[in-house]
């Protein structure tokens, strides 16, 4: 699962707790609302499926259904407007969502609208700062992506940091064997996991687990053919959509991070706190975050992956555990649920 969807998730089962908030969860994807498992059952909650999205390989194709679908959802919201009441608050996410921010200060008193990912897309659409101006609180999860927001003039934003659940925390592994890898994130080429098996190519005794779900098929395929051409196939495994991320996180003995853009980590954020050291590539959002508690290379480059697992195999055994402990307890103190969605409340 995403990890802004995640983040949302928690928000929305977090607000549900508290009384005074009665919820409509908008779902975009009819896939998510099948999957709607995941938040809680509760009186003051009710999940209702859009089936916005759709998946199209031809961009003419594509750019045509998002104009259908930016009207139902206006259409839907608006007829609701009128049809029961103004909402107070309206929360979204995803820049694709950002059109609608109008339509969404037309059906609530208040929007909140998140920014969740560092990318150069936010830096090559400056024209959508209006958009985001016409909320009344921009959100974001990352100092990065707040400096990316204010290039483009974007103004008060508010960074609100990930929430992370620690009920339930794994151990340090007794046996420090650097022998099995994690990448989790799903099959898309902003993941960059051709990187991974290309470092996997010149490197031996590590094998490579992916766990995702496959968002890019032709992506999918051209690590297949790669696997396949240099015989990688007994090093490699593909895990796809999971609810269970806690099991790979306990199978992994360190997790690696390609992504070629992020905004704050999920997945540097769990291993950080479940004892897991991560490596990471070298962009801003996950150095922000990773450098001095984990490994960082430099993002195109295989033979810096190899060099930091490398150096992590030489690692001395009590440094590497102070490490793991002291990583662990500064997620814990900085990155609470409970925090997260008591920023949002004040926002609220």
């Amino acid at each position: 699962m995403g990890g802004a969807e995640t983040q949302f998730r928690n928000l929305i089962n977090g607000l549900a707790q508290d009384d005074q908030f009665k919820i409509d969860v908008f779902v975009l994807s009819q896939i998510s609302f099948e999957n709607k498992s995941k938040l809680h059952d509760h009186v003051n909650l009710k999940s209702i499926g859009l089936n916005f999205n759709k998946s199209y390989s031809n961009r003419y194709i594509r750019n045509f259904w998002y104009i259908i679908n930016y009207l139902w959802v206006s259409l839907y919201l608006i007829c609701n407007f009128f049809r029961v009441k103004r909402y107070d608050t309206i929360i979204s996410y995803r820049l694709l969502m950002a059109p609608l921010i109008p339509v969404f200060k037309i059906c609530s008193k208040k929007v909140v609208f998140s920014e969740r990912t560092a990318s150069q897309e936010i830096l090559n659409k400056k024209w959508m700062a209006f958009l985001f101006n016409y909320s009344n609180y921009i959100t974001c999860n990352s100092l990065v992506t707040k400096d990316y927001l204010e290039l483009i003039g974007v103004r008060d934003v508010k960074v609100i940091f990930n929430g992370i659940n620690y009920k339930k925390i794994l151990p340090v592994k007794n046996n420090i064997v650097f022998k099995r890898a994690a990448v989790i994130a799903r099959i898309h080429p902003l993941k960059n996991q051709l990187i991974v098996l290309k470092a996997l190519k010149k490197i031996e005794g590590i094998i490579i687990s992916f766990v995702g779900e496959i968002t890019d098929k032709q992506y999918m395929t051209t690590l297949e053919q790669y696997i396949k051409f240099n015989n990688l196939s007994d090093k490699v495994e593909f895990i796809n959509f999971t609810d269970d991320i806690l099991e790979h996180y306990q199978k992994a003995d360190f997790v690696i991070l390609p992504s070629l853009e992020e905004g704050m980590s999920n997945v540097i954020l769990e291993s950080l706190l479940h004892h897991r050291f991560i490596i990471s590539s070298n962009i801003p959002a996950n150095k922000i975050i990773n450098k001095n508690r984990g490994g960082v290379f430099e993002v195109l480059d295989e033979n810096s992956l190899i060099f930091e697992i490398n150096k992590l195999k030489k690692i001395n055994k009590s440094d590497y555990i102070n490490l793991l402990e002291q990583n662990s307890i500064f997620i814990k103190n900085q990155f609470s649920l409970d925090s997260m969605v008591n920023n949002y409340k004040k926002l609220i």
